[in-house]
Parts: structure tokens; C-alpha cells; sequence
């Protein structure tokens, strides 16, 4: 498209209405359902031009930022970062009272961490690239899952609890998704 650049239209069985994504070293994203025509698709997008600019200037510092982060940060190995995650896991659940199983480091593109029902916490090593603030907000989060296994409201009040306004370093942490996708 013109002055966008290249956009991907794909069929979607799951999608209500047509949902415009644009995302970090990815390009524009349209999922088109199956009761609507490409070509309503692609008049949609145009319409959406301006917007998409917008997100796309948006992204292209996040990508400059992911960059600049992995540039200052180096590589780090996932045998450095599993010591350096694991320490700072051990000294949380000492100082808040939390018990954990196992503890799994892997490289996955999609979350930075999960708490299984028998308290094994599966964490990517990316989480070591992160500011430590961040590093610590995701390992209280998963710590706090072994107490609360949903994101009700006693597993926000108990994280708020000990790290102040989770929402906001949730929200500060989504800033940092790219490195989900590449690093």
C-alpha cells in the first residue's frame, strides 16, 4: 500500500470483524472473515491509512529500542541467564515467603513466563535482558501464581501487595514484547 508498505491480507475463521495489527519487525498484519470481501478489506486499510502510519512511526522506535537494548546488553547465553534468573527467583521467594517445584528456562516467543498447577515455573531467558524492576515484576508474577493460579482479584491485590502498581509494570513490561519475537 502506499506510503505503508507491504500488507499481508489473510482469510480468518476466528475474526468478528476485520482486525488491523501492526507489530515489530513484522509487516502490517489484516485478518480478513469469511463474510467479508479482500477488497472491502483493503478499503478498510486505506481508511486506516493515517492510523497506521501512526503505529507504524510507534514501532519503528520500539525496533530502534530493541536494537540499541541487545547492542548495550551483548548476547547473553541461556546458561548466563538461567544463573542470573535463578539467583534472583531463590532471593524473591526467601524474602516473600513463596515455595516453588521446578523451575524450566526456555526460549519462548509468545510469554515470559508460566506457573503450571504442580508450581513449576517455566521463565524465558530473554527476562534476563530486561530491566531489573521488569525481571523482578515477572518473577513475583509467577511467584504469586503458586498462591493464586488465576488473574483474579486476590492474585492482583496479593501482587500489588508486594510490588506496588503491578499494573503499571505490566504495562510498562508490554514495551518490551519485541524481545518475545527476536533477540
Amino acid at each position: 500500500m502506499p506510503g505503508i508498505g507491504k500488507v499481508l491480507f489473510e482469510p480468518s475463521k476466528k475474526a468478528g470483524r476485520i482486525n488491523i495489527a501492526v507489530k515489530p519487525f513484522e509487516s502490517v498484519r489484516v485478518a480478513v472473515p469469511a463474510a467479508v470481501s479482500f477488497e472491502k478489506a483493503r478499503q478498510a486499510a486505506e481508511n486506516k491509512s493515517s492510523w497506521i502510519r501512526a503505529q507504524q512511526k510507534k514501532i519503528k522506535k520500539i525496533e530502534h529500542d530493541h536494537d540499541e537494548l541487545i547492542k548495550t546488553s551483548g548476547f547473553i547465553s541461556r546458561a548466563t541467564a538461567k544463573g542470573i534468573i535463578t539467583g534472583r527467583l531463590e532471593e524473591l521467594a526467601g524474602k516473600h515467603g513463596f515455595e516453588y517445584n521446578k523451575v524450566f528456562i526456555k526460549n519462548q516467543k509468545t510469554r515470559w513466563g508460566s506457573c503450571s498447577s504442580l508450581k513449576n515455573l517455566s521463565l524465558n531467558y530473554k527476562i534476563a535482558l530486561l530491566p531489573c524492576r521488569l525481571m523482578d515484576y515477572i518473577l513475583l508474577h509467577e511467584l504469586v501464581h503458586t498462591r493464586h493460579p488465576d488473574h483474579g482479584r486476590h492474585f492482583w491485590d496479593e501482587l500489588a501487595r508486594i510490588v506496588g502498581d503491578a499494573k503499571a509494570l505490566d504495562r510498562e513490561l508490554n514495551e518490551y514484547s519485541h524481545l518475545l519475537i527476536k533477540a
